[in-house]
């Protein structure tokens, strides 16, 4: 076996999570490079150690005594590489090590340098999507510099080893930081913060001490460590140089989040002292911007967006200013965090009409890469240019169109993504905000999705407002395989325009897909309640439009204001006649005569028992019999409780109801005698003729029916 050149130490202590992830990474290097994998165990009990041995080289027992530094110096002891690299468990190396295998290669440049540094990418999701930061670790140590580690927690090397060679493209991804906001992130910093008091204690003015205390602390105490820091830099404490940045980052953030007044203050201190580094460039950039942006202050943010989207452009081709990352974390340098910087950049260029700018900036990102949170900021800000603008964003649109569909992305990518420029569209289809912008001279933003007719709902919904004639309506409609996909506004506006709906020859729509259109469009209900009076004045006779027809009703009935104060009376009247109607032709059609009867309509859905009940009702009131109108009513109410809205509008808004229930105690004791007397006589007893024609008798008539007086309903009126 060669002489390593590179000896990787790692230690570890119950990582079975994590720590095969991590020694698989290596074996691309260990491959490239001669290698020896040197590992010290400090207690674990989960089957970590089965795992190590393997994969290592050298294994041993190191007992854990609360010192880092005492574990990382034993290995550091036992290896024999010209190099030694120290790794975590939970941490893995990235697919490209091209740039480490070639220092490690090239020994005229190895012998300039004692050590390296490369990134570590702290990733904050569990997904390893969106945000992260970066720091630029010193990992890499040439041994003949006999140097050490010390420091039992945040371990560094005992003294200086002069110019560290920067591998910037070299990455080691760590996510031992992911949920340390939660239970276990708190004991870490509860430990940590421990140490770093007992050692400040010792150390005041040591400014890398107090910045380790602003990244382990929370809160109050985290602000006292901030403005104690600051006055250490402007004091010019050993490293203030180095470290002034990183606290500056820091004071602006924690001013920022806490609502501090010093918030512009230490921001100007940074862009006057510290104007090139990447904390000011990039982290102190980046919260300046979103702060202004949040406020709308369009013309102060745009400013600190350029500096840092030229900033981080830099940092990712040309690696400038990475030095500065050896002693904090960059927090706004991911992704992410561009992204969402140039979507909001692209928005602020809109307010400030900066048109241009807005679109080569959302022509800059693309969209299988954009991020899905980002996507309906994307539409948002495509939909105001194309409307608000004179500029045509439809070429833009249908290219952002396939970058979503790209093949590239797996399937439910690809769907994800769909659906959130869905939902960012449909704000363009509704009448009140079409009608808005037209108010306003603005074009509509509906048109931007012309392009994407056929090809999706939103496409074809676009089409179908633009038509000027029905025939054309039906052409886009008919094609529909799947109607929740299609904005209901559109459809909304092709009834309204006289489209027959179910269309003539279209395959049969299942109940349930009719009553979801039905509900999605009862969200207009302005327009859709006389559609849907209109549609019931004659039941239809075929199976489709009797259910539409059915499914409407149904919408109406749970859209309708039956308890508002402000309500039109003969609108819910003709609404409720029209829900009876349909219903005595529907059931028949769709029950057996055995169900039809009131001691088996418990076989029917509660709304389809009531519509029995309500029909029956509305017959009786035809009859001129309230009392029946009543009891069917107030036993239709008990069959499905929900309609007792409806059933106390109902009550309201019946004359001879209101008669009904205003009848005086005297009234009704009177109808209670004439009662009694009625059943003690033959029905065809001419003494019967005789009574009914009495005054007494035609007085009380309308409270003289079966079961007045024991109704349910009508416990209300004074005994």
């Amino acid at each position: 076996m060669a002489k390593p050149i590179l000896s990787i130490g790692i230690i570890f202590k119950n990582e079975i999570r994590c720590l095969e992830r991590c020694l698989k990474s290596l074996q691309p290097l260990r491959n490239a490079v001669p290698c020896e994998l040197v590992m010290a165990d400090t207690g674990s009990e989960d089957g970590s150690r089965a795992i190590a041995a393997s994969y290592a080289d050298i294994l041993i027992d190191f007992p854990w005594i609360n010192d880092f530094s005492a574990a990382r110096n034993s290995l550091l002891d036992l290896c024999s590489g010209t190099w030694h690299l120290a790794i975590d468990a939970d941490e893995w190396l990235d697919e490209d090590i091209s740039q480490l295998v070639y220092f490690l290669r090239t020994p005229e440049i190895g012998k300039k340098f004692n050590a390296c540094a490369l990134i570590i990418r702290n990733y904050l999701q569990n997904d390893l999507q969106g945000d992260y930061s970066d720091f630029l670790g010193a990992r890499m140590l040439r041994r003949s510099t006999g140097v050490h580690y010390e420091g039992a927690i945040h371990e560094h090397w005992n003294r200086e080893v002069g110019t560290l060679y920067g591998l910037g493209n070299t990455i080691l991804h760590h996510d031992g930081y992911i949920n340390f906001e939660g239970e276990q992130g708190n004991a870490k910093r509860k430990r940590n913060m421990e140490l770093l008091k007992t050692k400040l204690a010792d150390e005041p003015q040591n400014l890398m001490l107090l910045l380790q205390c602003i990244e382990s602390a929370v809160g109050y105490e985290q602000e006292q460590f901030v403005r104690c820091a600051l006055d250490g830099v402007r004091k010019k404490w050993n490293s203030w140089e180095q470290l002034g940045p990183p606290i500056l980052r820091h004071a602006v953030n924690i001013a920022n989040t806490r609502s501090l007044p010093e918030f512009n203050e230490w921001m100007e201190q940074a862009q006057t002292c510290f104007p090139d580094s990447l904390f000011t460039t990039i982290d102190i950039n980046y919260t300046t911007f979103m702060r202004y942006a949040e406020k709308k202050e369009y013309k102060q943010a745009i400013p600190f967006g350029e500096a840092y989207l030229k900033a981080v452009t830099n940092y990712r081709t040309k690696h400038d200013h990475i030095a500065d990352m050896a002693y904090s974390s960059l927090m706004s340098v991911s992704l992410f965090r561009e992204e969402q910087v140039r979507i909001l950049i692209a928005d602020a260029y809109f307010f400030d009409k900066q048109f241009e700018k807005s679109q080569e900036v959302l022509i800059s990102l693309d969209g299988g890469k954009i991020s899905i949170p980002n996507i309906k900021n994307y539409t948002g800000i495509l939909m105001n240019l194309h409307a608000q603008s004179k500029l045509n964003m439809c070429d833009t649109l249908l290219e952002f169109w396939n970058q979503l569909n790209s093949e590239a992305l797996e399937k439910k990518d690809r769907d994800a993504r769909k659906d959130a420029l869905y939902a960012a569209s449909t704000q363009a289809f509704p009448k009140e905000y079409r009608k808005a912008e037209a108010e306003k001279g603005f074009g509509h933003a509906y048109t931007l999705f012309l392009p994407l007719e056929g090809k999706c709902g939103v496409g074809d919904a676009a089409a179908i407002l633009e038509a000027t004639d029905i025939r054309r309506m039906e052409e886009v409609l008919a094609r529909q395989e799947d109607y929740s996909r299609l904005p209901i506004h559109a459809l909304s506006y092709a009834l309204e325009q006289g489209v027959t709906f179910p269309l003539p020859n279209s395959k049969p729509f299942p109940i349930e897909e009719m009553d979801s259109l039905a509900s999605r469009l009862s969200g207009n209900f302005e327009s859709f309640l006389p559609y849907v009076l209109k549609k019931a004045e004659t039941p239809p006779k075929d199976w489709q439009g009797l259910l539409w027809v059915r499914g409407l009703l149904m919408g109406a009935l749970r859209k309708y204001p039956w308890s508002s104060e402000v309500q039109d009376t003969e609108q819910g009247m003709s609404l409720a006649r029209a829900f009876a109607k349909v219903e005595e032709e529907f059931l028949p059609r769709c029950y057996c005569k055995e169900i039809l009867r009131e001691d088996a309509l418990f076989v029917l859905p509660p709304l389809h028992r009531f519509g029995w009940y309500c029909a029956k009702a509305f017959a009786a009131m035809e009859a001129h019999d309230t009392v029946g109108y009543v009891r069917l009513l107030r036993e239709g109410l008990e069959s499905c409780p929900d309609v007792k809205d409806m059933v106390e509008f109902l009550a309201d808004h019946t004359a001879d109801f209101q008669k009904l229930l205003g009848a005086t105690p005297e009234l009704l004791a009177l109808a209670e005698q004439m009662r009694a007397l009625l059943q003690q006589f033959d029905p065809n007893d001419p003494a019967i003729l005789v009574l009914k024609s009495s005054p007494q008798y035609q007085q009380v008539a309308y409270l003289i029916e079966r079961d007045t007086i024991q109704s349910p309903l009508l416990r209300q009126i004074p005994q």
